[in-house]
């Protein structure tokens, strides 16, 4: 389990009644595999209900998230109030944001990885681009035949 200070937003999340989303369970506390679909684009992200483990569908609750892949890209875009959908496939679930928690914090290391990354991708002298020039390669001594 990520600790909440972890976590990029505060949420109020409804699951949708099991009629229109289709779930016949709910959604566990600490799950991956959800995505928060936000200006238009889905989001991967972690989900923490702190009070309680399971939410079931007609269920009103307040979250955690944390977004899992590139969260810089939502940089100045999420104020509170905004409202998002929750999908696994199909809607399942829509919530409102309460709180930024950590999102600037994240978002900014998220940006300095990718640029990290950019760069080494970018400059030959910094990226190893071959197998013969890894530094852990070791160089095999050939063998000698004997007569």
């Amino acid at each position: 389990m990520i600790e909440r200070e972890q976590y990029d937003i505060e949420v109020e999340l409804t699951l949708l009644p099991a009629e229109e989303s289709g779930l016949k369970e709910g959604i566990f506390s600490g799950t991956r595999s959800y995505h928060v679909y936000l200006h238009n684009i889905r989001w991967i992200a972690a989900l923490f209900l702190p009070d309680r483990k399971i939410l079931l569908p007609g269920e009103t609750s307040r979250a955690f998230v944390r977004f899992i892949y590139r969260p810089d890209l939502l940089a100045g875009r999420l104020h509170l109030g905004k409202p998002f959908l929750l999908t696994n496939g199909r809607a399942i679930g829509k919530g409102v944001i309460l709180s930024l928690l950590h999102f600037e914090k994240h978002a900014a290391e998220a940006k300095q990885q990718e640029e990290e990354r950019t760069t080494l991708l970018s400059d030959p002298k910094k990226h190893i681009t071959s197998y013969q020039e890894h530094p852990h390669r070791r160089l095999r001594k050939k063998k000698r035949k004997s007569k």
